[in-house]
């Protein structure tokens, strides 16, 4: 008796063919979605990157073209070399005036600032604006 329970423990000891493959399905199933995840990461992190790129590029038009001297209605369409293009418009906004019929010792100049930029098919843009008060024309 003895011994066929000895040889009925030696056939039960390790694992089955289908424990290793069920194992290797879900360790399988672990790695695809790890990989996913840092894929998506890594994706947002580029996408954080362009966007944080395109902002430091319309802050720096918006320090320009807000200076005394270049507040003056314009349009200027361009593009930086870091791959973004960069439209900047200055206009003048009489309608914001109290009393129009009064010439104004200052007026108020609306700046525009728009950077887009293609991320494959997808066209991103970062837009700012702001009033500025200035010397009439």
């Amino acid at each position: 008796m003895k011994r066929q329970t000895d040889a009925s423990r030696v056939s039960e000891a390790g694992f089955t063919l289908v424990e290793i493959l069920v194992a290797f399905a879900v360790s399988a199933l672990v790695l695809v979605a790890l990989y996913r995840i840092s894929s998506t990461g890594m994706r947002a992190g580029s996408a954080a990157a362009r966007y944080s790129g395109a902002v430091l590029v319309a802050e720096s038009a918006m320090q320009v073209f807000s200076s005394a001297d270049l507040l003056i209605p314009t349009e200027m369409h361009g593009t930086v070399d870091t791959g973004y293009q960069r439209d900047v418009r200055v206009r003048i906004r009489l309608d914001l005036l109290p009393d129009p019929s009064r010439p104004p010792s200052v007026v108020p100049y609306e700046v525009d600032v728009k950077v887009s930029w293609q991320d494959g098919v997808t066209e991103h843009s970062v837009t700012l604006s702001s009033l500025l008060l200035g010397a009439p024309e």
